[in-house]
């Protein structure tokens, strides 16, 4: 209990010898102390630590930027932000035509040779009505970003997905202009838009995230298992190369031993 108390005396005048030096001539540490609370770095524990800055939330920081604004735009940003693309049911309604478009397009690849009228109304209507759906979305988010809507694109959460919703909408558009010569690829682009099915559900985009960071150990360890394995050709050419010259003659490719 006496070595508590001592360091808690010890403590209690460390900071006050602190505090002193920076209210009376508001300058730094002075050496000696310093080098006092080098040499006992446990008072480390008994001193508060310092507080965590504040991270604002992306309502909040935009609450603090737009709610209070004169600015005609930035109230209609602040009112498209706070009632429709900051809303769960905005999520929700555009997840269900990425799926609807998922749909519709599977049954035009299954269905697309049968000629069945109803089928082939169905998938223009899919593609027609989801084509307004998303487009009307990335205009609503950049809206909501007010005078800045580069932030729609540089967005640390989900600036990767605006960046590709944006790609593949103005993609669908000049090649729905094109007709049916561009067919296929139309095809293949509703197809991708089903990955953007990854950023509206959190468990799939943590999955998503981590299969990304580790493709970069995986390529690594490729290039060295390449590696171990030029140096084990070289050493099997060396060693057995002159007894087995069918077999080890080479480092690329074994001689036709038919």
């Amino acid at each position: 209990m006496s070595a508590i108390a001592a360091m808690s005396a010890a403590a209690l005048a460390y900071r006050k010898a602190v505090k002193k030096s920076r209210t009376s001539n508001g300058e730094e540490v002075p050496t000696w102390l310093k080098e006092f609370r080098d040499r006992m770095p446990e008072l480390s524990i008994l001193s508060p630590a310092p507080e965590a800055k504040f991270k604002e939330s992306p309502y909040e920081a935009k609450k603090r930027e737009l709610a209070h604004s004169k600015d005609r735009y930035e109230q209609l940003a602040w009112f498209t932000y706070i009632n429709v693309t900051s809303k769960n049911w905005f999520e929700t309604f555009i997840l269900l035509n990425i799926l609807f478009l998922g749909l519709a397009t599977g049954m035009d690849l299954e269905y697309s040779e049968a000629g069945d009228d109803g089928i082939i109304d169905v998938v223009d209507f899919a593609g027609t009505f989801t084509a307004w759906v998303f487009t009307f979305e990335c205009a609503l988010k950049i809206i909501s970003e007010a005078w800045r809507p580069e932030r729609y694109f540089k967005d640390t959460i989900n600036g990767t997905f605006n960046t590709f919703d944006f790609l593949i909408v103005v993609l669908g558009w000049a090649l729905s202009s094109l007709g049916g010569a561009a067919i296929g690829a139309l095809r293949m682009l509703r197809l991708v838009r089903l990955l953007t099915f990854v950023k509206s559900i959190k468990q799939l985009r943590v999955i998503v995230s981590g299969l990304l960071t580790g493709m970069k150990s995986v390529t690594y360890i490729v290039l060295l298992l390449i590696l171990i394995m030029y140096i084990f050709s070289i050493l099997a050419c060396t060693l057995f190369g002159v007894n087995d010259p069918a077999r080890f003659g080479t480092v690329l490719k074994p001689k036709n031993t038919n």
